[in-house]
């Protein structure tokens, strides 16, 4: 009889640490999990952004976009794309780059979605160029930046871009509370042949 009621007691005392070891694991699998997620998404986006930079100087130096032309729908089909008409087509190249290359958009929340202002695509002098948009990316244009101390007349664009990383679009949603906000600076410089 003492060993029966042994055998049942050690059953329940495995079936309760079952219960409560089962549920700390899969929520620390989770935390790891979204660790992971979060780091990509920001080396992606850090990636993005410096490649938008740097291809803004792939277009034509002095090349302005003509009126009615438009890039980078924010969803597929979409007709809510950029009028970039008027802006420099480097703003357009920087633009297509950055939405191109973010392949994480479905789980991010861009500030230009976030707060619903306008976020110009192409700055100049802290002045948006070519009127309120709502882009996912800023490019400060024609920007000299004396922390690189450059040659009289070389110029730099610097392109920003932040968003926060929206955990409840992903199938982590039942185990992550937050929305960590994530964010990328980068800068480039013409190449020798344009200075």
């Amino acid at each position: 009889m003492n060993r029966r009621q042994r055998r049942r007691g050690s059953d329940a005392q495995a079936i309760l640490e079952t219960a409560i070891v089962i549920p700390v694991m899969l929520v620390l699998i989770s935390v790891f999990l979204a660790v992971m997620v979060q780091v990509e998404a920001q080396q992606q986006m850090d990636a993005a952004t410096k490649l938008a930079a740097e291809s803004f100087f792939q277009a034509p130096r002095q090349a302005v976009d003509a009126n009615g032309t438009t890039c980078c729908a924010q969803t597929t089909g979409a007709a809510d794309s950029l009028d970039t008409s008027g802006l420099p087509k480097g703003c357009r190249f920087a633009a297509e780059t950055y939405y191109g290359t973010m392949s994480f958009r479905r789980f991010l929340v861009f500030a230009a979605q976030r707060d619903g202002q306008a976020h110009p695509l192409c700055v100049r002098d802290g002045t948006a160029l070519g009127g309120a948009q709502r882009s996912y990316i800023t490019c400060e244009v024609d920007f000299l930046d004396t922390a690189l101390a450059p040659p009289s007349g070389l110029h730099v664009v610097s392109c920003s871009a932040s968003a926060t990383l929206d955990f409840s679009r992903t199938p982590l949603a039942w185990a992550i509370p937050w929305a960590p906000t994530i964010a990328a600076v980068a800068e480039a410089i013409p190449p020798p042949f344009r200075q």
